[in-house]
């Protein structure tokens, strides 16, 4: 009987051979829960699986993570800063792929996402806060026909934006919707169009909506009926006219501090100018279409130094608020209408070349330095029979005082020469009868 010996060098000979086969031909399985593991590997690849968003929307992504694929109809749910499914991937998603079916964009949906460019499909009836924000590479976009609503920060600090095509349906701009996006210039319905226009079907621009956007030159509101929120325009650098045939409401500091403004043209439908509407426009000169202000809020045109002509303002005018024409350096008339009854503290404040004021037969009260430092003023008719109050210091002192006559209703001069606040800044001799 022959007896066989197997050293054991022959065993570790034959362990490594079966081991190279079975790396060669049993190649270690991915991890499951990754949605792109496969993705780009070839034909023998085995394919993402979807993840259900909702019950008829799911997701994948492919291409190394850089492609989001949408699938299905219906609306995306709405997220909040941080929090949709793909949150880590975010700043390295250059293209998004959406369903023909969708109906709505979820807040945050693609936040701080790196894409250039966006095809919105036709049945997307709403974009949801934040949508697009901080998506700095994004220059240019389109929305659908029927596209009705634009949420909050929708496309806000998208830095490379450069243009917008509205859509012919859309019914609102949320707040802050665009606000920083430092390179827009056309916001506009089609390519054809002047770089603003806006769809007749439009009812509100919200506040902050179009905030520090350096770029736009021009606005013009010229169909259907538009109220404009707070900041709506605030910091437009680069703004330099505006026409507002169509709007019915303006917010708050709404051109405030667009420093190239030169003109604006408002509407009888609007009636009143809020607070530091166009404060610190410091170029603008000329202000039209004020037939229907009945209030000029506080501050309306604070330090608007070049203004000198303010045309239209009509009989509805009854209150100038405090600081309202603040240091206007420029305004050398104003027309104080018939139902006006009082002029705000520091309401002219500075206006050192308003030469002559003449106050209606309504007058009560004429606030706190409401015309001090008018160094250029000469002449003051007041038309009311009873002397209006006096705040203090309503016009300079009786040492630095220009104005030598202040003329009053004939049966009311000696009430005027009489009054304690009114003697304590004119002379006797300074009235005289109208």
């Amino acid at each position: 009987m022959r007896t066989y010996t197997i050293h054991h060098t022959h065993y570790t000979l034959c362990f490594a051979v079966l081991l190279l086969v079975a790396l060669l031909f049993f190649p270690a399985c991915s991890d499951s829960n990754e949605p792109d593991s496969a993705a780009g590997q070839g034909s023998g690849a085995v394919a993402p699986t979807p993840v259900p968003m909702t019950p008829t929307l799911s997701y994948l992504l492919t291409d190394n993570n850089t492609k989001l694929v949408i699938t299905g109809t219906g609306a995306m749910p709405d997220y909040v800063s941080n929090s949709t499914p793909w949150k880590e991937y975010a700043s390295g998603i250059t293209e998004v792929e959406l369903p023909e079916g969708l109906t709505h964009i979820g807040g945050y949906a693609f936040y701080s996402f790196a894409i250039r460019k966006i095809t919105i499909p036709s049945k997307v009836a709403g974009i949801g806060n934040g949508a697009f924000s901080h998506c700095t590479q994004l220059d240019s976009i389109s929305l659908p026909d029927y596209l009705l609503t634009i949420g909050e920060s929708a496309f806000s600090l998208c830095s490379n934006l450069v243009q917008i095509r509205l859509s012919a349906h859309l019914t609102k701009i949320g707040k802050t919707a665009f606000m920083g996006c430092g390179q827009l210039q056309r916001v506009c319905t089609n390519s054809k169009t002047a770089a603003w226009s806006l769809p007749a079907s439009v009812t509100e621009i919200g506040d902050g909506a179009f905030m520090q956007c350096p770029k736009l030159s021009y606005v013009n509101i010229s169909s259907g009926s538009v109220k404009i929120g707070d900041m709506a325009f605030a910091a437009c650098t680069g703004l330099t006219s505006i026409q507002l045939d169509k709007v019915t409401q303006l917010g708050k500091m709404a051109f405030y501090s667009c420093p190239a403004l030169t003109t604006v043209a408002l509407n009888s439908q609007i009636k009143s100018i809020p607070a530091y509407a166009f404060s610190a426009c410091e170029k603008l000169d000329y202000v039209s279409g004020l037939s229907g202000i009945q209030t000029i809020g506080g501050g309306a045109f604070y330090s608007c130094k070049k203004l000198y002509n303010l045309i239209g303002i009509g009989t509805a005018l009854k209150e100038i608020q405090p600081s309202a024409f603040y240091n206007c350096e420029e305004l050398k008339k104003f027309t104080f209408t018939t139902q006006l009854d009082s002029v705000g503290e520091t309401a002219f404040y500075g206006c050192i070349k308003l030469e002559e004021i003449d106050l209606p037969a309504t007058i009560k009260v004429i606030g706190k330095e409401a015309f001090y430092l008018c160094r250029n003023l000469q002449t003051i008719t007041c038309r009311a029979t009873t002397p209006p109050k006096v705040r203090n210091n309503a016009f300079d002192d009786k040492t630095t005082i220009t104005v030598r006559v202040v003329k009053v209703p004939s049966s009311a001069v000696s009430t005027y020469r009489t009054r304690a606040d009114w003697r304590a800044i004119f002379n006797e001799s300074d009235f005289i009868s109208l």
